[in-house]
């Protein structure tokens, strides 16, 4: 074991840019709360987050064990950065809990990430669905257009062209007996 140190090391969370999400989106807001150690906050909106009312059916199901895995990790992250500003550590118990620290974070970015990917297929999924219900509506109307005209044709030219093809069929039949002799 090593000896006590009081100079700690600084367990300042970082995330870059590219990783904290659009603006004003759950993963911005939570990364921004936990970096700037609002936890609190950053629990308050995943909460709200999971109560608001979605279009997409089965994304409050599908997300709720990734809200409640981050809301358990930011308890974490606030428990192991609050563990070692009260206690003098030995360094390499304060390189320790760092690591953890960041493990905890990385892992929070991997399930804000997931929720945005579901949230995406799921939309994905109802753009493709709302696809196929309009070409059906689409092979409907032109199955009924094509039936209309297939009977119209019959009914009002049908009719002629089957009087003009028997009167030729007829004409044909009676010029072969005639030059037979019948």
């Amino acid at each position: 074991m090593g000896l006590p140190v009081n100079n700690e090391l600084p367990v300042k969370l970082k995330v870059d840019r590219s990783e904290m999400g659009g603006p004003d989106t759950l993963r911005y807001n939570v990364n921004h709360f936990v970096v700037d150690e609002l936890y609190d906050k950053a629990i308050e909106e995943l909460s709200s987050y999971q109560e608001r009312i979605f279009d997409l059916p089965g994304y409050k199901e599908k997300i709720t064990p990734f809200i409640n895995h981050s809301i358990d990790l930011i308890n974490a992250i606030r428990g192991k950065k609050g563990f070692s500003k009260n206690i003098s550590l030995t360094r390499s118990k304060q390189q320790e809990i760092q690591e953890t620290l960041r493990n905890h974070f990385d892992e929070l970015q991997y399930a804000l990430k997931k929720i945005e990917h579901i949230r995406q297929q799921l939309q994905i999924e109802d753009m493709r669905s709302t696809v196929w219900i309009v070409k059906a509506v689409i092979y409907s109307v032109i199955a009924v257009i094509f039936v209309v005209f297939v009977k119209e044709f019959f009914n009002g030219i049908g009719e002629n062209i089957y009087v003009v093809v028997t009167d030729i069929f007829d004409q044909i039949i009676n010029s072969i007996f005639e030059m037979i002799g019948w």
